[in-house]
């Protein structure tokens, strides 16, 4: 009988896996199938061949400056008087930034909670500030003394705005659930609106070019609250004879619902359009229709602030080239900045930061771009102006100029702007009446030996300056009849020529 090895020798070596168990391997092929050919990956093309005038205006914002505070950067705001210096809200303090030298001009602690919404009047002047404890407080920018004080707000008062239109009127909202307009110099409550069930931690006065943004008391006002809706007040709106647990109110002239609570909010300028952030929606609402018009749902979380411009350095597609184009940005908690416009409500630009953003603005006049981040982190980007907008320019040549093959500048070396001075007016040829003197240049007569030296023959030059030598002494001496052939040139017959012994003692360097 045979053994089991001697049986699995007379086994094909592909039917052994089926006695372990194994499936058999597929049968195969006596034909191939035909080779096909990879397709080629189309790699990205470089960023500057497709940048269009809207990303190289964003990103002409550059020196980011970062600053590290130690809270969270609550509220950013501008000065609407130039030179547009900036408020910083974080912590117990509000820090005031000069926008030519973004360093700390002034600081004012004088808060014992957290403060909240530092907002600079128009004229540059006064700053109001309210705090966790629902004090709201009126400093002299000056010498940051405190010129009022309002301790009416129960709870945290996190909006405080001044009027457009009146520069005695100051806007509060408050974790109370109440808006209320303060008179400056009588510090008595001009109008109180009541109406929201939740925090509100928005509200904005309509700007003054708005279509119905006119009125007694700085305007319209809108506010949002945490109860989803966005109400719009009318301070010529007679109070209610209905008294409620709150007192006696002006009832809300309209009411906008939304479905999570609001955390930014916005009223556009020149028009009747209001962006309310609820979540990571941005509702683009019309007043007039009041109905919603889009929603703009870029963001994968919450959008916590919005803030407009008009990109003075761009033009609409329209047939009036130099009607500037306004543009919409929004921050949100996922770290991305994203631009939009207005026109089409399109993305046009975005920026990441490192963190989640909980606070941005942008200067008036467009020089800088602020964005506050919940870790305490500050970043700066300014935009490159005169000379730096000039070397920026430049380097952008330079590297259209590498990526065409084209020689940069012509192949020629750039003149500094001391060469300029230097050389001006040397290619001046003089006028049609101008006539022209030729000078005739003198002839430089060199001596034997200099011609050795500019020909670089010095052994030559030696030989005759040495000849020279001897020759002079020779001649003080009496040795008429020596000829400058006998003069040999080596260092051990030669004595020192200048001696303290008298001329006529002196031993001629021709003999020994």
């Amino acid at each position: 009988m045979e053994s089991w090895h001697s049986q699995l020798k007379n086994i094909p070596r592909c039917n052994r896996l089926s006695l372990h168990g194994y499936p058999l391997p597929p049968p195969l092929r006596t034909m191939s199938a035909p080779l096909q050919r990879l397709s080629r990956s189309k790699l990205p093309t470089h960023p500057s061949s497709s940048a269009n005038p809207e990303q190289r205006f964003w990103h002409s914002f550059k020196s980011p400056l970062l600053i590290d505070d130690y809270a969270s950067i609550t509220s950013i705001h501008f000065s609407p008087a130039t030179p547009h210096d900036f408020a910083i809200t974080s912590s117990t303090r509000v820090q005031v930034f000069s926008s030519k030298t973004r360093k700390v001009s002034k600081t004012i602690s004088r808060f014992k909670e957290t403060a909240y919404s530092g907002t600079i009047r128009s004229d540059g002047r006064l700053l109001v500030a309210g705090d966790h404890s629902g004090l709201v407080q009126v400093f002299d920018l000056n010498s940051r003394a405190i010129l009022r004080t309002w301790n009416q707000h129960k709870q945290p008062v996190q909006v405080t705005k001044w009027s457009p239109n009146s520069v005695t009127c100051v806007l509060t909202a408050s974790d109370d659930s109440t808006v209320r307009l303060w008179d400056l110099p009588t510090g008595e409550v001009t109008s109180c609106f009541i109406g929201h069930r939740d925090y509100v931690r928005q509200a904005a006065f309509l700007p003054a070019g708005s279509a119905i943004g006119g009125g007694v008391g700085g305007g319209l006002v809108v506010s949002g609250g945490y109860d989803g809706t966005v109400r719009l007040w009318d301070p010529r709106v007679p109070i209610s004879s209905v008294a409620t647990d709150a007192g006696f109110h002006s009832p809300a002239v309209m009411t906008l619902t939304h479905p999570s609570p609001i955390d930014a909010l916005l009223p556009m300028p020149g028009s009747t359009t209001i962006l309310a952030a609820s979540g990571p929606v941005v509702h683009v609402w019309d007043i007039i229709a009041a109905k919603p018009l889009l929603q703009l749902a870029n963001h994968q979380k919450t959008v916590t602030s919005l803030a407009y411009t008009i990109n003075k350095g761009l033009t609409n597609d329209t047939p009036n080239p130099t009607t500037p184009s306004r543009r919409v940005i929004t921050g949100g908690l996922d770290g991305h900045v994203k631009v939009y416009d207005t026109t089409s409500w399109q993305v046009v630009h975005g920026i990441k930061y490192p963190a989640p953003i909980l606070s941005l603005a942008i200067s008036p006049e467009e020089k800088h771009l602020i964005v506050g981040m919940v870790s305490g982190l500050i970043s700066i980007r300014t935009r490159t102006s005169g000379k730096d907008k000039e070397r920026e320019m430049e380097k952008e040549k330079q590297m259209q100029a590498l990526l065409t093959g084209a020689p940069l500048d012509g192949g020629k070396k750039r003149k500094t702007k001391a060469e300029e001075r230097r050389l001006r007016g040397i290619k001046y040829t003089g006028d049609a009446d101008s006539v022209v003197l030729e000078e005739k240049q003198k002839m430089v007569h060199l001596r034997p030996y200099e011609k050795d030296l500019r020909a670089q023959r010095f052994a030559e030059a030696l030989d005759k300056v040495l000849i020279g030598v001897c020759n002079l002494l020779g001649c003080s001496n009496g040795h008429a009849d020596m000829t400058p052939i006998e003069c040999p040139r080596s260092n051990n017959l030669y004595p020192p020529l200048y001696s303290q012994a008298p001329l006529s003692t002196k031993i001629c360097p021709c003999k020994p």
